[in-house]
Protein backbone atom coordinates (compact mmCIF):
# COMPACT_ATOMS: atom_id res chain seq x y z
CA UNK A 1 0.00 0.00 0.00
CA UNK A 2 1.35 3.43 -1.34
CA UNK A 3 0.00 6.50 0.76
CA UNK A 4 0.19 10.08 0.73
CA UNK A 5 0.41 12.09 3.66
CA UNK A 6 -0.15 15.81 4.87
CA UNK A 7 2.69 15.69 7.26
CA UNK A 8 2.00 19.24 8.69
CA UNK A 9 -2.10 18.16 9.25
CA UNK A 10 -1.25 14.33 9.94
CA UNK A 11 -3.74 13.23 7.12
CA UNK A 12 -3.71 10.57 4.85
CA UNK A 13 -4.89 12.21 1.80
CA UNK A 14 -4.75 9.02 -0.01
CA UNK A 15 -4.00 5.15 -1.09
CA UNK A 16 -2.95 3.05 -3.23
CA UNK A 17 -2.95 -0.22 -2.95
CA UNK A 18 0.59 -2.07 -4.86
CA UNK A 19 -0.40 -5.36 -7.08
CA UNK A 20 1.27 -8.52 -6.23
CA UNK A 21 3.31 -8.21 -9.43
CA UNK A 22 4.22 -4.65 -9.23
CA UNK A 23 5.78 -2.34 -6.79
CA UNK A 24 5.77 0.88 -5.32
CA UNK A 25 7.39 2.51 -8.07
CA UNK A 26 5.29 1.59 -10.58
CA UNK A 27 1.68 2.40 -7.47
CA UNK A 28 3.40 5.99 -7.46
CA UNK A 29 2.14 8.11 -9.90
CA UNK A 30 -1.12 6.20 -10.27
CA UNK A 31 -1.50 7.55 -6.65
CA UNK A 32 -0.52 10.99 -8.21
CA UNK A 33 -2.96 11.28 -10.90
CA UNK A 34 -5.61 11.47 -8.55
CA UNK A 35 -4.56 14.09 -6.01
CA UNK A 36 -4.57 17.97 -6.90
CA UNK A 37 -0.72 18.85 -6.03
CA UNK A 38 -0.64 21.81 -7.98
CA UNK A 39 1.67 24.61 -5.91
CA UNK A 40 2.42 21.42 -3.51
CA UNK A 41 5.90 20.65 -2.83
CA UNK A 42 5.99 16.44 -3.08
CA UNK A 43 8.56 14.88 -0.89
CA UNK A 44 9.25 11.01 -1.30
CA UNK A 45 12.02 8.48 -0.41
CA UNK A 46 14.77 7.16 -2.54
CA UNK A 47 11.81 4.86 -3.71
CA UNK A 48 10.19 7.54 -5.70
CA UNK A 49 14.07 8.85 -7.89
CA UNK A 50 12.57 7.57 -10.73
CA UNK A 51 12.49 10.25 -14.19
CA UNK A 52 8.91 9.02 -14.99
CA UNK A 53 7.49 9.72 -11.19
CA UNK A 54 9.35 13.38 -12.07
CA UNK A 55 7.47 13.57 -14.79
CA UNK A 56 3.97 13.02 -13.42
CA UNK A 57 4.92 15.54 -10.68
CA UNK A 58 5.62 18.44 -13.22
CA UNK A 59 2.82 17.38 -15.77
CA UNK A 60 0.41 17.67 -12.27
CA UNK A 61 2.16 20.87 -11.95
CA UNK A 62 3.06 20.19 -8.93
CA UNK A 63 7.20 20.58 -7.41
CA UNK A 64 9.51 17.80 -5.60
CA UNK A 65 12.41 17.14 -3.53
CA UNK A 66 13.35 13.27 -3.57
CA UNK A 67 15.82 11.59 -1.91
CA UNK A 68 18.53 10.26 -4.56
CA UNK A 69 19.65 6.80 -4.55
CA UNK A 70 22.85 5.39 -5.60
CA UNK A 71 21.87 3.37 -8.35
CA UNK A 72 20.66 6.22 -10.26
CA UNK A 73 24.74 5.64 -11.43
CA UNK A 74 25.61 8.59 -13.13
CA UNK A 75 23.22 10.66 -11.15
CA UNK A 76 24.37 10.43 -8.16
CA UNK A 77 27.63 10.19 -9.21
CA UNK A 78 27.27 13.61 -11.05
CA UNK A 79 25.70 15.02 -7.86
CA UNK A 80 28.31 13.75 -5.42
CA UNK A 81 31.15 15.35 -7.12
CA UNK A 82 29.33 18.65 -7.85
CA UNK A 83 29.31 19.45 -4.15
CA UNK A 84 32.89 18.58 -3.45
CA UNK A 85 33.87 20.84 -6.15
CA UNK A 86 31.99 23.51 -4.76
CA UNK A 87 32.36 22.99 -0.90
CA UNK A 88 36.72 22.54 -2.02
CA UNK A 89 36.19 26.29 -4.07
CA UNK A 90 34.59 27.31 -1.25
CA UNK A 91 31.34 27.54 -3.39
CA UNK A 92 32.88 30.39 -5.56
CA UNK A 93 30.82 30.89 -8.81
CA UNK A 94 27.64 28.37 -7.33
CA UNK A 95 24.69 29.63 -6.15
CA UNK A 96 23.92 28.03 -2.47
CA UNK A 97 22.10 28.97 0.32
CA UNK A 98 22.91 26.78 3.97
CA UNK A 99 21.43 25.95 7.54
CA UNK A 100 22.32 24.14 10.82
CA UNK A 101 20.46 22.69 12.88
CA UNK A 102 21.56 21.36 16.04
CA UNK A 103 19.79 18.83 18.61
CA UNK A 104 20.67 17.86 22.54
CA UNK A 105 18.51 15.78 23.99
CA UNK A 106 17.91 11.94 26.01
CA UNK A 107 21.88 11.67 26.02
CA UNK A 108 22.07 12.06 21.53
CA UNK A 109 23.46 14.97 20.33
CA UNK A 110 22.37 15.83 16.52
CA UNK A 111 24.03 18.09 14.08
CA UNK A 112 22.88 18.57 10.77
CA UNK A 113 24.33 20.53 7.90
CA UNK A 114 21.46 21.29 5.07
CA UNK A 115 22.88 22.76 1.93
CA UNK A 116 21.56 23.50 -1.09
CA UNK A 117 23.08 24.11 -5.00
CA UNK A 118 20.66 25.75 -7.25
CA UNK A 119 20.72 26.50 -10.99
CA UNK A 120 23.07 23.35 -11.73
CA UNK A 121 20.85 21.70 -13.96
CA UNK A 122 23.68 21.92 -17.27
CA UNK A 123 26.48 20.28 -14.68
CA UNK A 124 24.95 17.70 -13.23
CA UNK A 125 21.37 16.49 -16.06
CA UNK A 126 22.98 18.35 -19.49
CA UNK A 127 20.94 15.63 -21.62
CA UNK A 128 17.58 16.90 -19.07
CA UNK A 129 16.46 13.53 -18.19
CA UNK A 130 14.90 14.69 -15.09
CA UNK A 131 12.30 17.07 -15.72
CA UNK A 132 12.62 20.47 -14.26
CA UNK A 133 15.34 19.56 -11.74
CA UNK A 134 16.93 22.99 -11.05
CA UNK A 135 18.61 22.43 -7.70
CA UNK A 136 20.35 19.82 -5.70
CA UNK A 137 20.33 19.09 -1.70
CA UNK A 138 22.87 17.54 0.93
CA UNK A 139 21.95 16.73 4.31
CA UNK A 140 25.21 16.03 6.63
CA UNK A 141 23.82 14.38 9.84
CA UNK A 142 26.70 13.92 12.73
CA UNK A 143 25.43 11.72 15.44
CA UNK A 144 27.03 11.65 18.95
CA UNK A 145 25.31 8.76 21.13
CA UNK A 146 26.76 7.39 23.82
CA UNK A 147 29.95 8.67 22.90
CA UNK A 148 30.44 6.93 19.70
CA UNK A 149 30.31 9.44 16.64
CA UNK A 150 28.05 8.69 12.92
CA UNK A 151 28.18 10.56 10.47
CA UNK A 152 25.81 10.12 7.55
CA UNK A 153 25.75 12.12 3.75
CA UNK A 154 22.53 12.02 1.77
CA UNK A 155 21.45 13.43 -1.15
CA UNK A 156 18.10 15.11 -3.10
CA UNK A 157 17.01 16.05 -6.19
CA UNK A 158 15.17 19.29 -5.86
CA UNK A 159 12.46 21.50 -8.48
CA UNK A 160 12.25 25.48 -7.75
CA UNK A 161 13.92 25.26 -4.41
CA UNK A 162 15.88 28.54 -5.42
CA UNK A 163 11.95 30.29 -5.19
CA UNK A 164 11.49 28.82 -1.62
CA UNK A 165 14.83 29.74 -0.31
CA UNK A 166 14.23 33.66 -1.29
CA UNK A 167 10.30 33.29 -0.16
CA UNK A 168 11.92 31.86 3.36
CA UNK A 169 14.52 34.90 3.52
CA UNK A 170 11.49 37.44 4.16
CA UNK A 171 9.51 35.30 6.33
CA UNK A 172 9.28 36.33 10.42
CA UNK A 173 11.10 34.64 12.73
CA UNK A 174 7.93 32.87 14.14
CA UNK A 175 7.73 31.47 10.93
CA UNK A 176 11.20 30.37 10.08
CA UNK A 177 11.04 29.03 13.23
CA UNK A 178 7.82 26.73 11.41
CA UNK A 179 9.67 26.10 8.29
CA UNK A 180 12.35 24.61 10.86
CA UNK A 181 9.98 22.41 12.75
CA UNK A 182 8.10 21.06 9.06
CA UNK A 183 12.35 20.28 7.84
CA UNK A 184 12.52 18.12 11.61
CA UNK A 185 9.18 16.70 11.44
CA UNK A 186 9.69 15.52 7.79
CA UNK A 187 12.95 14.11 8.55
CA UNK A 188 11.46 12.22 11.40
CA UNK A 189 8.99 10.91 9.53
CA UNK A 190 11.80 9.46 6.80
CA UNK A 191 13.92 7.94 9.47
CA UNK A 192 10.64 6.45 11.29
CA UNK A 193 11.25 3.30 9.01
CA UNK A 194 14.74 2.96 9.75
CA UNK A 195 13.95 3.30 13.23
CA UNK A 196 11.70 1.00 13.45
CA UNK A 197 13.38 -1.99 12.17
CA UNK A 198 16.30 -1.26 14.66
CA UNK A 199 14.07 -1.54 17.69
CA UNK A 200 12.68 -4.47 16.48
CA UNK A 201 16.50 -5.59 15.92
CA UNK A 202 17.23 -4.72 19.53
CA UNK A 203 14.21 -6.26 20.93
CA UNK A 204 15.39 -9.46 19.86
CA UNK A 205 18.66 -8.99 21.12
CA UNK A 206 17.14 -8.14 24.56
CA UNK A 207 15.15 -11.36 24.33
CA UNK A 208 18.27 -13.67 23.05
CA UNK A 209 20.53 -11.73 26.02
CA UNK A 210 22.69 -10.16 23.16
CA UNK A 211 22.25 -6.60 23.76
CA UNK A 212 25.03 -4.49 26.24
CA UNK A 213 23.07 -1.13 26.20
CA UNK A 214 19.27 -1.85 26.92
CA UNK A 215 18.76 1.74 27.61
CA UNK A 216 18.99 1.97 23.82
CA UNK A 217 15.60 0.63 23.52
CA UNK A 218 13.83 3.26 25.56
CA UNK A 219 15.77 6.15 23.52
CA UNK A 220 14.11 4.20 20.04
CA UNK A 221 10.78 4.34 21.46
CA UNK A 222 11.22 7.70 22.24
CA UNK A 223 12.50 8.59 19.25
CA UNK A 224 8.99 7.03 17.49
CA UNK A 225 6.96 8.95 19.98
CA UNK A 226 8.12 11.84 18.54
Amino acid sequence: MVSDHATTNRLVLGQCKVDEKSNEITAIPELIKVLDIAGCIVTIDAMGCQKQIVKSIVDKSGEYVIALKKNQGNLYKNVEEIFKEAISKGFEGFEYSDYYTKEDEHGREEIRHYLMLSDIQERIDPGKKWMNLQSVGMVEYIRKVNGKTKVETRYYIVMIFTDVVEAIKGFSIEEKLQIQLLLQQYLREERREEIYQNLQSAKREEENGELTFSANIDELKQLMEE
